[in-house]
């Protein structure tokens, strides 16, 4: 392979590679590749590896299908975060529910009371959070003042205003 100018040029084994060279005159230095294989760079512009990174260390509630599972999958990340960090519970599919209605913010109260917790839903329109979530947004005690927004906890198509940018290690990124 011959690299120049940022630009791939030639494409070959060595001895075609030697050939391009001479009849170019372009100036090399030779680098031995030892046999490995060389790969241009990727670049990722849906940003999939960060979004894993977000999933992996908070919490994927995208195959629950009742509020049980829910507070049992949440109350275990709760378990290992400190205190005052925010958790994030992202892809929660309403429609698999055997029961009606998204957990409310009395239940994400006692997952976690102390710590803001979020739980996102799959529309990327809707989400749940707790008190202290919503204390931190500003809107503990008016949290109906988001349109679709009510005393549980739960805010409908504006639901990115319920929680504050920059509020926590990967709040923003989910938002």
């Amino acid at each position: 392979m011959i690299y120049q100018d940022g630009l791939i040029r030639f494409i070959g084994d060595e001895t075609e590679a030697r050939r391009w060279l001479s009849r170019t005159g372009c100036p090399v230095r030779e680098i031995d590749g030892e046999g490995c294989c060389v790969l241009p760079g990727f670049i990722d512009t849906h940003l999939h590896p960060i979004m894993l990174s977000i999933f992996e260390i908070n919490a994927d509630l995208g195959e629950v299908s009742s509020i049980e599972e829910v507070v049992r999958i949440l109350s275990g990340k709760a378990a290992s975060i400190e205190p005052g960090e925010w958790l994030l519970g992202l892809q929660l599919d309403e429609q698999r529910f055997s029961e009606t209605g998204l957990p409310d913010r009395h239940v994400l109260d006692r997952i976690c009371a102390g710590n803001p917790l979020v739980i996102f839903c799959r529309d990327g329109h809707s989400l749940t959070a707790n008190s202290a979530a919503l204390r931190e947004a500003g809107i503990a005690d008016a949290p109906q003042e988001i349109e679709g927004g009510n005393d549980r906890g739960r805010c409908r198509q504006h639901s990115d205003r319920c929680v504050p940018r920059g509020s926590g290690r990967y709040c923003d990124e989910a938002v």
